[in-house]
């Protein structure tokens, strides 16, 4: 008569490891996963892009108003929109011949107000030149306007003229920026962003 196995002595089913069936399994729910982190890492990489470069635009609309706010001479000087001479630049191409914002005053540069051979206009040019080179250098692709605006309207620009929107009312100004997000979203891919604060100097 054969002896009793005793209770404890595993079975040969319990011995058995893993099937290859199983495995393969186990490697694709692991590998859907790891695919969804990546998608979540590149995500969250646009979305800080984009906040930079946002907060790159909030600074340069605060670099013109500074610079506004010590010209208050150039801002009361009357509107010669397509001379230059003051702050108001309602303009479709800020790089065109004859732009305002492409004059350059050697006079002014280096000075924080209007000195001998750098009047109020001079430096509004002035202003206007240094700024513009910052917002094309900081955000690659960017414009950038400053006008007088009470419509609240931001305008819109899409790599050619500015449709800028301004209405030239009232004593309130508007910069409006606008620049390409080279790592945004497949829907906003291409499309030029845009930001705008309006303000009295």
């Amino acid at each position: 008569m054969r002896p009793n196995r005793p209770l404890d002595a595993p079975s040969r089913a319990r011995q058995a490891g893993f099937t290859l069936t199983e495995v393969l399994v186990a490697v694709v729910i692991l590998a859907f996963g790891l695919l969804g982190i990546a998608g979540l890492m590149v995500v969250g990489i646009q979305f800080t892009h984009s906040s930079q470069q946002r907060s790159i635009a909030t600074q340069l609309a605060s670099d013109m108003i500074d610079r506004m706010r010590s010209n208050e001479a150039g801002v009361a000087l009357a509107d010669i929109v397509a001379g230059g001479g003051n702050y108001n630049r309602p303009i479709g191409d800020v790089a065109a011949a004859g732009s305002p914002y492409i004059v350059q005053k050697t006079a002014c540069i280096g000075a924080t107000s209007a000195t001998a051979g750098c009047t109020a206009g001079d430096m509004a040019d002035q202003d206007s030149y240094e700024w513009q080179q910052a917002v094309k250098a900081r955000l690659g692709n960017g414009v950038a306007i400053v006008c007088r605006d009470s419509s609240n309207s931001t305008g819109s620009y899409a790599g050619g003229t500015i449709t800028h929107a301004c209405n030239g009312v009232g004593p309130r100004y508007s910069i409006k920026i606008y620049w390409i997000d080279d790592r945004a979203t497949a829907s906003q891919a291409g499309k030029y962003l845009v930001f705008m604060t309006s303000f009295i100097p």
